[in-house]
């Protein structure tokens, strides 16, 4: 689960009221790939967990108990990938640097 801190620190770097976080795929389907992790943020509001170290990965787990990775190097740039883990253990970019 995504601490107090880390979910004050993000609340705090966007200055914005946040959206409840996201629990379906189609509203991933809609960062773009020149959207900066603020963007990204306002769109499927705070992650569950944040994993890395230099380099974060925002992890959002849907309805249907697949998951989402964002990864960032910088918050200030787009992200580098977005993923979507099915059940069963297929893996598909919903976004990549190399789009």
């Amino acid at each position: 689960m995504l601490s107090e801190q880390s979910k004050e620190w993000i609340t705090n770097w966007v200055g914005q009221e946040l959206p409840p976080t996201a629990r379906e795929l189609n509203i991933f389907k809609k960062i773009s790939s020149g959207m900066t992790m603020k963007g990204v943020f306002l769109i499927v509001g705070l992650p569950d967990f944040v994993k890395g170290s230099g380099f974060s990965i925002f992890t959002y787990t849907l309805n249907d108990g697949s998951e989402i990775w964002i990864g960032a190097a910088d918050m200030g740039r787009p992200p580098l990938y977005v993923t979507h883990f099915t059940l069963d253990g297929r893996k598909k970019q919903l976004l990549s640097s190399a789009n």
